[in-house]
């Protein structure tokens, strides 16, 4: 595992753990913005344990929330 970390670290300057994080993060913004699936399936989808807590990493990396992203004001 060590090595993975390492290569990751020199390729990308993140560690694997944050390339997930930011993967599953970008693939939450592409739900939230494209369908209307309720926000607690799609915490439930992502392998979160509470639709809140997915609001909360959501809002630390976008600076919005997902109300705002799927309904965003004119």
């Amino acid at each position: 595992m060590r090595t993975l970390e390492n290569h990751c670290r020199k390729a990308l300057g993140r560690s694997v753990g944050d390339v997930i994080r930011e993967a599953c993060l970008s693939n939450v913004h592409a739900l939230v913005a494209d369908t209307d699936i309720p926000f607690a399936e799609i915490a439930r989808r992502c392998g979160q344990l509470s639709a809140s807590h997915l609001a909360a990493a959501f809002r630390r990396r976008y600076g919005t929330t997902m109300t705002e992203v799927r309904h965003p004001r004119a």
